[in-house]
């Protein structure tokens, strides 16, 4: 976790080039699914199947891929 600052809150730790290129990986993948999918509601699930499924609107996934930019 990362530390804080008394003016503006919590400090992430800084993220690596792996993270950050993970995270781009990602955006791409959410936006191409988003793409071609016409979908009311889209589930995520883990490969382990060790969490339950989660399904969520598609504004909500854009708005996570906007975060990952």
């Amino acid at each position: 976790m990362g530390t804080t600052d008394r003016n503006r809150g919590p400090v992430s730790p800084p993220v690596s080039k792996d993270d950050m290129e993970l995270a781009r990986l990602a955006q791409r993948c959410i936006v191409e699914a988003l793409d071609r999918s016409k979908a009311v509601t889209i589930k995520l699930s883990s490969e382990s199947n060790d969490l339950p499924p989660v399904e969520l609107p598609p504004a909500a996934l854009k708005s996570i891929g906007q975060l990952l930019v």
